[in-house]
Parts: C-alpha cells; structure tokens; sequence
C-alpha cells in the first residue's frame, strides 16, 4: 500500500508498507518511486531510495520535491532485488499545498 500526503507548497511525502513476504524475491536493495504531475504531458519522474548494493529495506518513505505548488502528483513504488525490479504497487494520488487553502490538520490527502 501507497499513501501519499502533502507537506508543503513544495513537497509531498510518500510512505508505503513493506512488500510481502510472498512477493519478494530476495532481499530488497532500495526502492523505486514514480511519479507524476496530474493534468500534464510530463512523463513519469523517477526517485530511488536506499543506496546501490546495500541489503537495507528500512527506507519506506521519501519526500518528494520540488514539485509544482497546489498541483496534485500521481506516485507508484516497486521494490528492486538482486532479481531485479518487482511490479508496481497501487496508485496514491497528492495534492501540494498552498498557502492559504491548505494547512497541516486540512484535507488536502487523496488515496
């Protein structure tokens, strides 16, 4: 599961949970995030968490900037192994914030 919050007119955080057992296949390197901005002719952009040859999966969350402000962002995350990459999860979708119309305890959160 993806979820994805916005945390400022900037940025956006995306978290997800650890991929299940039965859908590894090995042990997660690092992860990848995909994103992009809704209601645009840009295609995905790509992050990447955790480091090159490293065995950590402790990464499950990345802040995502910087973004266009008051715009909303498309993300999807897949794990990547010695294997390689897996699939990609579910879609959660983001709004960044703006000044005036959003604040922290506002709904500006679509999963």
């Amino acid at each position: 599961n993806v979820m994805a919050v916005g945390m400022s007119n900037t940025s956006i955080n995306v978290s997800w949970t650890d991929i299940h057992q039965d859908n590894k296949h090995g042990v997660i390197i690092q992860y990848e995030v995909v994103f992009e901005k809704i209601d645009s002719s840009d295609s995905f952009s790509t992050y990447l968490t955790g480091q090159p040859n490293t065995t950590s999966e402790t990464d499950n969350s990345l802040l995502v900037s910087p973004l266009d402000t008051y715009s909303v962002y498309r993300f999807r995350v897949r794990g990547y192994t010695t294997a390689g990459f897996g699939g990609f999860s579910s879609c959660a979708f983001a709004q960044t914030l703006t000044g005036s119309k959003c604040g922290i305890n506002s709904e500006c959160l679509w999963v």
